[in-house]
Formats: C-alpha cells, sequence, structure tokens
C-alpha cells in the first residue's frame, strides 16, 4: 500500500510510538516529521528512527507539503489555549 498520508508528531516521548506505522505494509500512514522541545534530543532521535526531517517549532510541521496530519503527543498543559 501507498504511504501517502505523512504524519507530523509533536513530543518525542509517547508519540514515538506511532513510529510502527512506517513499517506497516497496509497503513497508507508514514511519519515524516518530528518536533521536540529540545533540539539535541529531536535531532537525535530523528537520526536513530530515520526520520529525516525534525524541528522545535511546530509551525515547521504545519508548512510542510508532505506532512497532512499533525499528532500532539505533549502534556496537557503544555496545549495551547483557546
Amino acid at each position: 500500500m501507498e504511504k501517502d498520508i505523512g504524519i507530523g508528531i509533536i513530543g518525542v516521548g509517547m508519540g514515538l510510538d506511532l513510529l510502527y506505522l512506517n513499517d506497516e505494509p497496509s497503513s497508507r500512514f508514514e511519519v515524516r516529521g518530528l518536533c521536540g522541545a529540545h533540539k539535541d534530543k529531536v535531532t537525535k532521535i530523528g537520526n536513530q528512527t530515520g526520520i529525516g526531517f525534525t524541528t522545535t517549532d511546530y509551525r515547521d510541521l504545519l508548512a510542510k507539503d508532505d506532512i497532512q496530519l499533525i499528532i500532539v503527543f505533549t502534556p496537557d498543559h503544555l496545549h495551547a489555549g483557546t
């Protein structure tokens, strides 16, 4: 199956649980970007997992044409208020 739905993950703790999708042949989803608060940490995780796009600014994920879905895996108190 074609991996035609790109995912961006904000929060590189529990969010990394979704990386199994990249190896799941029956899934259309592919994790294509990671966002975390600490540049060194998110870069290291990106290198370890083969995710080439990492950032500390969620807006960088929003600007990526190959990411259609962004999932937030940060503690509730860190989410933006409305």
